[in-house]
């Protein structure tokens, strides 16, 4: 058990030390998560000779295995960076074996499962909070594009006559009404987050400035360089080509698509799930608990 602590600290400090970069420079780097999966395949790897078991490290390798096709799924979509996919993968080195302290019995499940649903819930409550900071931050700028968004003809047209249809419904039953009352407001959210990822989440900065897996926005194609954006970010070797570029003075700035920072969730979902548990089934057990 004193083992599995130390890979926990590990995992905990690289978290930590992963989510100030990734506030920072909305970046990761890769030596934080290479040194995750070393010491969490090592670490496992010494632990299975001292126990003269296979298991902790065939554990170790299961989990790498699993969370690695499922960040490559999340990485090609464009849903995350390289950094926490990267992450993901040093997490399951590390926390395959780790017991699940707190889970009520009879349940039993990985703490991997456990510090996965948390992070999820903090990823979404940091991308909230997240997202109105940003409109706050740029609110001339937000308002401006949420203005554009709002005049569009078919956006007003679905708006006002979802409305008209909700104060008929009003008179005839009030639920339905409620029900049908909720979709004008999932459009306004909608319209609120694309103002804010246009508003908000684009910069330009110089080819020296990039790093791997950067959303550049623009397709370039100058003196026999063609760069064509892709949801997975830049590659090294296309920075390289960037930056020969700029050397030459025939490319000064880009534009790059700037993500919330991610790995912060990972840190806090970790915490919670040694200190509190599975928040998710927490939730669900107060929910029925209250006969909802």
């Amino acid at each position: 058990m004193d083992a599995e602590w130390i890979f926990l600290s590990i995992a905990l400090l690289g978290t930590f030390s992963g989510s100030l970069f990734d506030i920072k420079d909305r970046w990761v780097p890769d030596w934080t998560n290479y040194l995750m999966v070393f010491f969490g395949l090592a670490g496992h790897a010494i632990l299975s000779l001292q126990t003269n078991s296979i298991w902790p490290f065939a554990y170790s390798l299961i989990a790498v295995a699993i969370l690695y096709g499922l960040s490559e799924l999340l990485f090609q979509l464009g849903v995350w960076g390289g950094g926490d996919a990267k992450m993901l993968i040093g997490l399951g080195a590390l926390l395959a074996t780790f017991p699940n302290l707190l889970m009520p019995l009879p349940v039993n499940w990985p703490f991997l499962l456990t510090f996965w649903t948390n992070s999820l819930i903090f990823g979404g409550l940091l991308g909230f909070f997240g997202s109105i900071y940003l409109a706050v931050k740029h609110f001339s700028k937000f308002l401006n594009s949420a203005k554009k968004y709002i005049q569009k003809k078919y956006i007003q047209y679905f708006l006002g006559t979802t409305l008209i249809t909700v104060l008929i419904a009003f008179f005839f039953d009030k639920a339905v009404a409620l029900m049908l009352g909720i979709m004008p407001l999932l459009i306004l959210v909608l319209v609120g987050l694309k103002s804010i990822e246009d508003a908000c989440m684009f910069k330009t900065i110089s080819p020296k400035k990039l790093v791997e897996g950067d959303w550049v926005t623009d397709e370039i194609n100058i003196a026999g360089v063609h760069y064509v954006p892709n949801k997975t970010g830049i590659e090294k070797k296309d920075i390289k080509k960037l930056i020969e570029l700029e050397n030459l003075g025939k490319l000064k700035n880009i534009t790059v698509k700037e993500g919330l920072p991610y790995v912060p969730a990972f840190f806090l979902g970790l915490i919670s799930a040694v200190w509190f548990g599975d928040l998710m089934l927490m939730l669900i057990i107060r929910l029925f608990a209250f006969g909802l």
